[in-house]
């Protein structure tokens, strides 16, 4: 940069090199759900069963670094470097389908690493955005070195529909008769 000064008939010009790097974000995650992919890549759930969901939180040693020499302070005579990165974990779903702190939705707590969701709990056939807002606190300083908020998108198993039960012979007696139950044509969208 060439920044000039001029105050009347007088000037200065001065110049500055900078060089500009790609900035590394303070906190970053990422989630992976305990559930099966489908082919088409979406993640799928089966509602009757517990549903886990685990977070991968790191903190950049860099920002981490860097923001201790910024907030380097002094206590009775003595320098106080920041303490260890502290995360707080904050889960949500999106458009309000499911109420994370109703009882017996979660379980353990919303506020966990894992969101572990109780059985029975989810719709089948329904569409669930799972949110965490991860934030990295320093533990000394009380500072917050940042935050990253990830979302994943989770779909539950429909019922298989569509089928029919065949029974023979239509009459019988029990524990005599030997009955004989024919599944055919059901269809499940998990495949």
């Amino acid at each position: 940069f060439v920044v000039v000064y001029t105050a009347g008939l007088r000037n200065a010009t001065t110049f500055v090199e900078t060089t500009l790097r790609a900035a590394v974000p303070p906190v970053t995650s990422y989630l992976t759900p305990q559930v099966p992919k489908l082919p088409n890549g979406d993640w799928y759930a089966n509602p009757s069963a517990q549903f886990v969901l685990a977070s991968h939180v790191s903190v950049n040693d860099n920002a981490t670094a860097s923001r201790r020499l910024l907030d380097t302070r002094s206590y009775e005579g003595r320098s106080l470097a920041g303490g260890v990165p502290v995360l707080s974990y904050a889960w949500s779903v999106d458009g309000g389908a499911l109420d994370l702190g109703g009882p017996g939705v979660v379980a353990g707590s919303s506020a966990d690493q894992l969101l572990v969701i109780n059985p029975g709990v989810l719709t089948p056939g329904q569409s669930y955005g799972f949110r965490l807002v991860a934030t990295a606190v320093d533990s000394i300083l009380e500072t917050v070195l940042g935050t990253s908020t990830s979302l994943i998108t989770v779909l539950t198993n429909s019922p298989p529909a569509g089928g029919a039960l065949a029974v023979t012979p239509a009459n019988g007696t029990e524990l005599e008769t030997v009955f004989t139950l024919q599944a055919s044509g059901w269809t499940d969208d998990a495949g």
